[in-house]
C-alpha cells in the first residue's frame, strides 16, 4: 500500500561520515524504503554527507547541500528550513512532509523512525487531552486561544524539527562509541593473538637452538 499519493518531501537525516556502525547504512535502506512507498512528486532534503551521496547514487535530484547542519546543528538553521518546507507544503492541503531519522533509545540501539511532520494534526491531542481531563475546565485565555494557538503552534514544529536533528546527533554519537569500542576490542584480541604466535614461534627457536648445541657438544 502506497505511503503517499500527495506532493512528499521527505527529510532523510544521516550523518557526514562514517565509522559509526550500521547507523548510516540502515537510515538509508529505511530512506530508499520510504521514498519507493511514495506515489506522486517527491522532494528529498537530504541532511548529512553520507545520505547525500547515497541518493544520489540511487537517482533522486537533491535540491541543496544541508550537510552544515548535521557537522554544526543550529536552532536557527534548523528553523529556518523548517519555515522553508512549511510555506512550501502547508499551502496545499494534499502535500506533506516526512521525517525519516534514527532515534535514539540507548546507547547500544538506535532505531531508524519515520514520522510525518506536516502536516500537523491535533486530533490526537485533542483525545488525550479528553482523556486526562473528562471534565470541562474554565480557563481564562489572553489573547484567545486561536491566538495562542497561531503564535504557539509554529514554534512546537520548528523545535520538533530541530529536536529530530539532536535526536539523530545523540544517536550517531552513541552509534560512533560502540563501533570504536567495538573497534578496539577486536584490536586488542588481535594483538593478543598475534602477540601468542610470536612468542611460540620465540620459544621453538630457542628450543632448536638449543638442541643444536647439544647435538654438537654430544659429537
Amino acid at each position: 500500500m502506497p505511503l503517499c499519493k500527495a506532493p512528499t518531501a521527505v527529510v532523510a537525516i544521516a550523518s557526514n561520515s562514517s565509522l559509526c556502525g550500521a547507523f548510516n547504512a540502515n537510515v538509508i535502506r529505511k530512506t530508499l524504503e520510504t521514498l519507493r512507498a511514495c506515489e506522486g512528486e517527491v522532494e528529498v532534503y537530504p541532511l548529512g554527507r553520507r545520505m547525500a551521496e547515497a541518493l544520489r547514487r540511487a537517482g533522486y535530484t537533491c535540491p541543496a547541500d544541508y550537510n552544515d547542519l548535521i557537522g554544526h546543528p543550529s536552532y536557527d538553521k534548523s528553523a529556518a528550513l523548517a519555515r522553508s518546507l512549511a510555506e512550501r507544503y502547508q499551502a496545499g492541503e494534499q502535500s506533506r512532509v516526512i521525517l525519516v531519522y534514527n532515534r535514539f533509545v540507548s546507547t547500544t540501539s538506535q532505531l531508524p523512525t519515520v514520522e510525518p511532520y506536516l502536516p500537523f494534526s491535533a486530533d490526537k491531542l485533542a483525545e488525550l487531552g479528553a482523556d486526562a481531563a473528562p471534565e470541562a475546565q474554565d480557563y481564562i485565555l489572553e489573547p484567545d486561544a486561536q491566538a495562542l494557538v497561531d503564535q504557539l503552534l509554529p514554534q512546537v514544529m520548528m523545535l520538533k524539527f530541530h529536536a529530530a536533528i539532536l535526536d539523530s546527533a545523540a544517536a550517531e554519537q552513541a552509534a560512533r562509541t560502540i563501533a570504536m569500542q567495538t573497534a578496539s576490542d577486536n584490536a586488542e584480541d588481535l594483538l593478543g593473538e598475534l602477540t601468542l604466535e610470536y612468542n611460540k614461534g620465540r620459544q621453538q627457536k630457542i628450543t632448536a637452538e638449543i638442541l643444536d648445541l647439544l647435538g654438537g657438544a654430544a659429537n
